[in-house]
């Protein structure tokens, strides 16, 4: 994988993605726990799991 100008990322190019998903579920969490305690309508917040679920 290359840049755009042709250089070759860092070698810790490949940490980055897992490191902010990992940021994001930790701030999702917080947000449901102080803003959606108690149920809430937002519909990313209830969709199925998917497990176990037929097809």
């Amino acid at each position: 994988m290359a840049l755009r100008d042709g250089r070759a990322p860092g070698p810790r190019a490949h940490q980055v993605v897992p490191a902010a998903l990992a940021l994001f579920g930790v701030a999702d969490t917080r947000k449901r726990e102080l803003y959606c305690a108690g149920g809430c309508a937002h519909a990313w917040h209830n969709l199925p799991s998917g497990r176990g679920a037929a097809s």
